[in-house]
């Protein structure tokens, strides 16, 4: 089943318009992938006619050009003319939709590459971003970026066109490495293929901890990044920069202890001084006697609650 990977509102409207098309270009299902900040996000986007308009493709197939015939006949004989055509010209027809329709594209080329960087839907973002932060761009850093429309099945040729002159390649996705297995299939025995990393490592080890939802920060993959070689217009990997310090403080973040903000400024949140101040009970002594009910040692819940317990029902 082809799998579409929009990573915002106008991707998910043009993405799932070319998963309608490439159903019936291809006799296949095709499946939206879909992250919840996209699905439950807003978004301004075009709409129109001409906003999408499908490249149907062709594929030769017995003589001439294939076409998908729906048939409810799921029986033998004739399911197995069902399965060779479904791994046959049925998947070739995605993948040449994905091709001729530019589901997957090359957004950033410098000349001298040496890393390159495939990611789809939000992950795509995401890396965009970090650029951004860095204050660099991917073609000053020399890294070339491929943006995946279609995750499965996934076009050799734009992998391979991508791959070459590349030292490394990193794979950003989510949850499993869904893409990262097809890069790594498509370039094995490749002559001068660059090595991949993604949720592996060169050793075959987890290049960080799993994730357990978006919330959680596993290890960065940014710091897998290897140096960059040597060049006259670069001199090594991409330095971050350094954290600001807040002014007049010793750039550190000190953990305060209950209520200690309240106490320090107390006309700011008088309410909540007051609650503290009535609810803080200092620790007993472990030579002091039990205070009697109702004295002034004794917190007022405990006076209240013993009260109500002596009363008759």
């Amino acid at each position: 089943m082809p799998v579409v990977h929009p990573g915002s509102v106008q991707e998910l409207l043009d993405l799932g318009r070319h998963a309608i098309a490439a159903s019936r270009a291809s006799g296949l299902w095709v499946a939206v992938k879909a992250v919840s900040n996209v699905v439950d996000g807003t978004g301004t986007v075009n709409v129109g006619h001409d906003r999408v308009v499908p490249v149907m493709p062709v594929v030769e197939y017995q003589g001439g050009p294939y076409r998908h015939v729906p048939d409810a006949t799921l029986l033998t004989p004739w399911s197995l003319e069902m399965e060779r055509t479904l791994v046959g010209p049925r998947l070739d027809l995605a993948r040449a939709y994905a091709r001729e329709n530019g589901l997957n594209r090359v957004t950033a080329d410098p000349r001298d590459a040496w890393l390159g960087v495939v990611a789809s839907g939000t992950a795509y973002h995401d890396v965009r971003e970090g650029f951004r932060k860095l204050g660099v761009t991917p073609e000053e850093a020399g890294v070339r970026l491929l943006r995946i429309g279609m995750l499965w099945p996934l076009d050799p040729e734009i992998v391979r066109t991508f791959a070459r002159g590349l030292s490394e390649i990193l794979v950003v996705e989510e949850k499993a490495p869904l893409l990262e297995t097809s890069v790594k299939d498509i370039l094995y025995g490749t002559a001068d293929a660059p090595r991949v990393l993604g949720k592996l490592d060169e050793n075959g080890a987890r290049a960080h901890p799993p994730a357990r939802g978006r919330r959680r920060r596993p290890g960065r993959q940014g710091d897998r990044l290897p140096a960059a070689p040597p060049g006259p217009d670069r001199s090594g990997r991409i330095e971050r920069p350094e954290r600001p310090r807040r002014a007049g403080g010793e750039g550190t973040l000190r953990h305060l202890p209950p209520g200690a903000a309240h106490a320090a400024h107390p006309q700011a949140h008088p309410r909540s001084s007051a609650r503290a101040a009535r609810t803080t009970v200092p620790p007993p002594s472990p030579t002091a006697r039990p205070s009697a009910p109702g004295s002034a040692a004794t917190p007022w819940w405990c006076s209240t609650a013993r009260a109500r317990a002596r009363s008759p029902a």
